[in-house]
C-alpha cells in the first residue's frame, strides 16, 4: 500500500467520543444467529467481544511523499474514495492534494479507531469489576 511510503504522516481530528455497545441489542443479534454451530461458537468460552469502541469526528490525515512516488500516487487518489469496511463498519473517505502537493484524507462521518475489548462472561475488561488496571 502507497501510505506505508509515506515520509510524513500528520493525524488529527475535532471531537472524540466512546460509543458502548448495548448488551441486550447485541446479545438478542448473537442468539438470533440462525446457523447453530456458529452461534455456539460465538457464545462460547474463551471469546472477545468489543465493550465500546472510540469515535473521532472530523478526522483527517495528511500525507507527505517523496517526489518520485507522487506521480504515481496523484493518479491513484484524487476525490471521494470506495467506503473501506469490516464487516458492517466502514469509513467514507475523500482524497484531495494541497497547496503543498501533500495528500489529504477527510472522512465524510465519524470513524471507529479503537475499542476496548471484554472476555464473553465479564463485565469488564479482564473481569476487574470496576477496578482500575494497568497493562504493559
Amino acid at each position: 500500500m502507497y501510505f506505508s511510503r509515506a515520509k510524513i504522516l500528520t493525524v488529527s481530528s475535532k471531537g472524540a467520543a466512546w460509543d458502548t455497545v448495548v448488551a441486550g441489542l447485541y446479545g438478542a443479534k448473537l442468539k438470533s444467529i440462525s446457523d447453530a454451530a456458529i452461534r455456539a461458537d460465538v457464545m462460547g468460552p474463551n471469546r472477545i467481544l468489543l465493550r465500546r469502541a472510540l469515535r473521532l469526528e472530523g478526522y483527517r490525515v495528511t500525507l507527505d511523499f517523496d517526489s518520485s512516488i507522487k506521480p504515481e500516487i496523484k493518479a491513484k487518489y484524487n476525490g471521494k474514495l470506495g467506503k473501506e469496511t469490516v464487516g458492517d463498519v466502514g469509513a467514507n473517505l475523500s482524497a484531495a492534494w494541497t497547496a503543498e502537493d501533500k495528500l489529504e484524507l477527510t472522512a465524510f462521518d465519524g470513524i471507529y479507531v479503537a475499542g476496548e475489548f471484554r472476555a464473553t462472561g465479564q463485565r469488564r475488561l479482564g473481569g476487574d469489576q470496576g477496578r482500575p488496571k494497568t497493562f504493559g
